[in-house]
């Protein structure tokens, strides 16, 4: 497949975007998103090939350990409005997961699945919106909307 085999390494960079240096280098498989939890001083990344969220120091990028294992290829991540972690995922119940931000796990918080899911916002509403590349052979990407219950729109 396409960017799924390793190694991977994550880059910081200056504020002007220049002297990249490898940051993050442990434990990322297919990295897809990264979430900086300012608080805790840590980085979340989920890592599409093991079905993991790995957590490192913010400012080191040493490994800390996992923050969320058992989900299905996740691949975007949002901290809501309610101060959880929303989480896509690519396959097994394509469902969108919720932890708090220590890691523990809330629920699933929709009551429909998002297949090929790859993006997450809320609008003004806060109808949380889920955008899908459907990369199929009818492929016609789509957004999903769901209220504040997780009920489908």
């Amino acid at each position: 497949g396409f960017g799924n085999s390793g190694p991977y390494t994550i880059f910081r960079y200056d504020e002007n975007g220049e002297n990249g240096k490898a940051f993050i280098t442990e434990n990322i498989f297919w990295p897809q998103d990264i979430v900086f939890l300012e608080e805790s001083k840590e980085i979340l990344v989920s890592n599409f090939n093991t079905g993991k969220i790995t957590k490192y120091n913010i400012n080191t990028g040493a490994y800390i350990g996992d923050f969320a294992t058992g989900l299905g290829e996740p691949t975007r991540m949002r901290i809501g409005a309610d101060n959880l972690l929303y989480v896509l995922q690519w396959s097994g119940d394509i469902k969108v997961t919720r932890y708090e931000l220590d890691g523990t796990f809330v629920d699933k918080c929709t009551n429909e699945s998002v297949s090929q899911s790859i993006g997450i916002d809320w609008d003004t509403d806060g109808n949380l919106d889920i955008s899908s590349v459907n990369m199929g052979a009818n492929a016609d990407g789509f957004v999903h909307k769901f209220n504040d219950a997780g009920e489908s729109q």
